[in-house]
């Protein structure tokens, strides 16, 4: 059977239309960006499995969610990078274009609606996005946090933070799944060791304020003390304040810790 040449025509002409229609979307939008665009340069260093660019592109530390540990530098990111980037954020990056990054006044800019990456002044300092490796480690990490957690926190609860301050006392705080309820319990350590009989737990509500998103976790005590633990995020600095009775002690400094390092470093 012959084709003829109109209908052969016609098959290339739909073909050619086809491809072009879907052009933009496939092969690497993000490169529509201006070439001195820091998001480029974002974009590059992902879809080009660069590591080091990328930490060069960060500002420190990037936060990821407790209990897994921050990236504290840009060594750190450069061991991290095969963690955090994976095939599902680079077909992001990949079929993002200029529209799908969003200005946000004094926060930057980001990509997706804040979804993924946020980015101000040409650098990253915020990755909200979790690769499917890390929603693992996630997982291995709260069945030990579990293991380690006194029986009437042993469901329903999951961890949001943990400090500690210069003497050694510990501040974990941990928040009611599907809930609004908080719990503070602090913990001292004995010759460098956890020591869990001395765990003492008060419930606690969390307030966000400001544009800065300032977290101010406030804990009521049995003598009518409220305990208040505030993090600045864009100072990155944690503060411990105690109010009551009359009485205002001054603001402490607290340092970010991980409970199942101070329970596998020190077991009591």
């Amino acid at each position: 059977m012959k084709t003829s040449s109109a209908l052969i025509t016609v098959i290339l002409s739909l073909a050619i239309a086809s491809c072009s229609a879907g052009g933009n979307r496939s092969v690497s939008s993000y490169e529509q960006l201006p070439d001195d665009d820091y998001r480029r340069l974002i974009a590059k260093a992902i879809m080009n499995d660069d590591p080091g660019m990328f930490a060069s592109l960060c500002r420190y530390p990037i936060e990821r969610e407790y209990p897994l540990h921050d990236i504290e530098d840009s060594a750190m990111m450069v061991k991290y990078f095969p963690t955090l980037v994976d095939d599902s954020l680079k077909r992001v990056i990949s079929e993002s274009t200029p529209d799908d990054w969003g200005e946000f006044g004094w926060r930057g800019s980001s990509l997706a609606d804040g979804e993924y990456i946020w980015c101000d002044e040409g650098v990253i300092y915020s990755i909200p996005y979790q690769s499917a490796q890390e929603k693992s480690m996630l997982d291995s990490l709260m069945r030990s946090y579990y293991a380690f957690m006194p029986s009437r926190y042993a469901s329903g609860w999951k961890p949001e933070t943990c400090y500690t301050d210069s003497i050694g006392t510990v501040y974990r705080i941990d928040r009611k799944e599907n809930g609004e309820e908080y719990l503070l319990t602090t913990i001292r350590q004995k010759d460098g060791a956890i020591d869990l009989s001395t765990a003492r737990s008060l419930p606690g509500t969390l307030e966000i304020q400001g544009s800065a998103a300032t977290h101010v976790y406030s804990f009521s005590d049995n003598d009518s003390t409220i305990w208040m633990i505030m993090y600045f995020p864009y100072e990155e600095v944690t503060v411990l304040s105690r109010e009551g009775d009359g009485q205002s002690d001054t603001s402490i400094p607290l340092t970010k810790a991980y409970w199942h390092d101070l329970i596998r470093n020190n077991p009591s």
